[in-house]
């Protein structure tokens, strides 16, 4: 049995607010109670996605002052990243994520942000967006290793996979998918690899050329000191 935690309540009583909000009509309060609570648990996936779903609804075509908006936003969060200020780039993309749900470099950016920051149940919930609009092959590394590190092993190798067929030389999407295979042998006794993922497999050592003793060799001395020892006992 799960044990309900004060994080629990503190979302439900949250989500309750919100949709109360969005009942009386007052959607810019029900945005500023998810975004307050995110501000405190980017990783919160259950306020995330009421928030998105509210996104969604509100999207309008964009207009002037929208647009200036999301300029502004734009150079601040460019700002705020040239300074390394990763709390304040994620609030200034999720402001801008308000005003255009489908900001490409909003989502690029809190994907990296979220990546940086060890945030991996983050960058999981982005990943279909991101990869709806984009087959960047660093976002494609950035997911797959976010799933690796949650142990969803079938879609880290996947998208692995699938950057593969866009950069069939890189070595990290490689990794990837060795390590998903690997450690899914681990844990299920599976073969590590199939006919299709030969390519991803290291190369072998090959054990013919490494010959390794069972007896040590004498040194020098040790031989000098038993021929010493049996002259010693010599009969006259």
């Amino acid at each position: 049995m799960e044990t309900k935690t004060h994080s629990d309540d503190s979302t439900n009583f949250t989500v309750e607010r919100a949709k109360k909000a969005i009942l009386d009509g007052n959607l810019d309060y029900a945005l500023f109670l998810y975004r307050e609570t995110l501000a405190a648990e980017p990783e919160n996936i259950t306020v995330r996605s009421e928030m998105h779903k509210l996104r969604k609804s509100l999207a309008q075509e964009s207009n002037f002052t929208t647009s200036l908006k999301s300029f502004f936003l734009t150079l601040k969060i460019a700002i705020d990243q040239a300074m390394s200020k990763n709390d304040l780039i994620i609030k200034d993309c999720e402001h801008l994520l308000d005003l255009q749900p489908n900001n490409v470099f909003a989502l690029k950016t809190l994907l990296q942000t979220s990546s940086n920051l060890g945030y991996d149940k983050l960058t999981i919930f982005l990943a279909d967006e991101v990869l709806e609009t984009d087959h960047d092959v660093e976002d494609i590394i950035i997911i797959a290793k976010a799933f690796l590190n949650e142990k969803i092993l079938d879609k880290a190798s996947k998208i692995a996979k699938e950057g593969l067929d866009v950069d069939p030389d890189n070595e990290e999407l490689k990794d990837i998918v060795w390590k998903a295979s690997v450690e899914k042998h681990t844990n299920t006794s599976t073969p590590l690899v199939t006919a299709e993922d030969n390519r991803f497999i290291p190369p072998k050592i090959d054990t013919n050329k490494i010959f390794i003793s069972s007896h040590k060799k004498e040194e020098p001395a040790d031989k000098n000191k038993k021929d010493r020892k049996d002259r010693s006992n010599v009969q006259p």
